[in-house]
């Protein structure tokens, strides 16, 4: 069996995300287990497009004049507010340490922290600091490698797939620091736990159309317009788990959940919000694969962020931003003030 780059991946994270239910690969070759899998990421990727334009269009046809179009953006201006008032937070003072003094600090080494600093050196800025709470650059782009079946395999453990192909600016990067891709062929596989084989692609076909993008997508669909009040997205999805008698499909649509939103989203479901989480956008271009990092992203963004890695400071993790007193912005991690 020839096994794609994300491999270790998914196997992984099934495991540990949803026990009773393990995803298999993405498939090269066919197997005797009912077929040889079935494209569901690709499926996703194109219903939630059709969404999209069905909720714009919705709108638009539903929305006409202008005493219409004051509700609606009172509707947004109201989610805006909840959601405001939800990042709030309590800004503290009192005495530290002498302050390192910069032109710019940066929280984060994630990609658009590096791409901020990237952006200020370019512009012959060079007086500023990374503070990144974690032991790595990257946030969700962290790859470590990983021991199976006696290989050595690079497990991402954020990021995973480059979306839109050669729409996507990352590509040019991986282009450009020789970071090498595969693109991905989405063929899923569903086993049963307790060696009960694999599940069949009519089936698991069956329980994705009905239960997952026709059942729970179009559940939580009317849900983002019949509730006044954000909530995770997990209380949706485990209503209508409950709504389902068999075990089986409901373990299934436990792992599509993790498999299809999950894991695309880096999140859990509880952190997900019922109102925004799907209102991401698609790239436009002439080729719309999906791409895999074959090395993981890790490198990628490492390579990415090589002119600026001096500036990174890791394990600063920010605890208090105060921009209400004085010319400067003050930043504290800990018992050290940066401003």
């Amino acid at each position: 069996m020839k096994v794609a780059p994300n491999f270790v991946v998914s196997l992984l994270t099934s495991v540990f995300l949803c026990p009773d239910v393990r995803v298999a690969a993405e498939l090269d070759e066919g197997r005797d287990a009912g077929g040889p899998g079935i494209p569901l990421r690709k499926w996703r990727n194109e219903a939630k497009k059709l969404r999209q334009r069905h909720r714009r269009d919705w709108q638009m046809s539903n929305f006409h004049d202008d005493g219409d179009l004051m509700m609606l953006a009172e509707f947004y201006a109201n989610r805006t507010l909840f959601e405001e008032r939800r990042a709030e937070q309590s800004v503290s003072t009192g005495a530290v340490p002498s302050p390192y003094v910069y032109d710019v600090i940066i929280v984060g080494a994630g990609w658009s922290g590096i791409s901020a600093a990237m952006t200020l050196s370019s512009q012959g800025i060079t007086n500023y600091i990374i503070l990144e709470a974690k032991d790595h650059i990257g946030g969700r782009s962290y790859t470590t490698q990983e021991t199976f079946e006696g290989a050595t395999i690079p497990v991402d453990h954020g990021s995973g797939w480059l979306h839109g192909g050669s729409a996507n600016p990352l590509n040019d990067i991986a282009l450009q620091t020789g970071n090498p891709t595969s693109t991905s062929t989405y063929n899923q596989k569903v086993y049963k736990s307790n060696g009960g084989g694999a599940l069949p692609d009519k089936d698991l076909n069956k329980i994705y159309r009905r239960n997952f993008e026709n059942g729970f997508m179009d559940y939580q669909e009317f849900l983002q317009w019949d509730r006044n009040a954000d909530e995770g997205l997990d209380i949706s999805a485990n209503e209508y788990l409950g709504t389902i008698s068999s075990n089986l499909k409901k373990e299934v649509l436990k792992h599509l959940y993790t498999s299809l939103i999950e894991l695309d989203y880096s999140a859990r479901m509880s952190q997900l919000s019922l109102w925004w989480w799907d209102n991401d956008l698609w790239l436009d271009g002439p080729n719309q694969d999906d791409y895999l990092m074959i090395d993981g992203y890790g490198p990628l963004i490492e390579s990415y962020a090589a002119p600026v890695l001096d500036k990174v400071v890791l394990e600063k993790a920010v605890t208090v931003i105060n921009y209400k007193k004085g010319p400067r912005v003050k930043v504290r991690c800990g018992n050290e003030l940066y401003k």
